[in-house]
């Protein structure tokens, strides 16, 4: 009888070549298509030389090439925004953490409709997570639990900083998010 992990690294290969057929009727968004970059790790990989041929090697060059180029149309949270409304329509259902609101730097209304909402799901006893659309590291990611729970440690630094006030650290926090960068971004990778 084979190892239980070549059994599931068989399953797993099944699957992936069954989730490669059923995907070659979909077109991928702009956002999601590979670069001249991203081809070379693919083929990397297909080559199976052993070298820069990995899944963390495609996900490093991914994120890399992302964040250099800075292009605000190739953004992950754009690739996962797609995602869960394809997979919605696809499957009937939606099957990702559901993403409530997003917007750009710069966008006044959009900005203020984020805190809105954001403030308004803490208020009605929902937790959240306020993140940059691109970063690494969980830099300028805040957690924010349900009101009553004890946040965790860079939403409850934020939350001192504004007087203990929840609700003005949830807006201080979707700004940073929006607007903050982190020189560790600059090295991932």
């Amino acid at each position: 009888s084979e190892p239980p992990i070549s059994e599931i690294l068989r399953d797993l290969e099944v699957d992936f070549i069954e989730a490669i057929a059923a995907a070659k009727g979909f077109r991928l968004a702009p956002a999601c298509e590979p670069t001249g970059n991203h081809t070379e790790a693919f083929q990397a990989a297909l080559s199976n030389v052993g070298h820069h041929d990995g899944w963390d090697e495609m996900m490093c060059n991914r994120i890399a090439e992302t964040w250099r180029s800075r292009d605000p149309t190739n953004t992950w949270l754009d690739d996962k925004l797609l995602q869960v409304s394809e997979t919605e329509q696809i499957c009937g259902q939606v099957w990702h953490l559901p993403i409530f609101e997003h917007c750009l730097r710069g966008d006044v209304e959009g900005v203020a409709r984020v805190i809105e909402d954001a403030q308004r799901r803490h208020r009605d006893g929902e937790g959240l997570v306020v993140k940059p659309r691109h970063g690494a590291n969980s830099r300028l990611v805040y957690l924010w639990p349900p009101a009553g729970e004890p946040a965790t440690a860079a939403a409850a630094e934020l939350e001192e900083e504004c007087g203990g006030d929840r609700l003005k650290a949830i807006e201080v926090s979707v700004k940073k998010a929006l607007s903050g960068s982190d020189p560790s971004w600059d090295r991932e990778c």
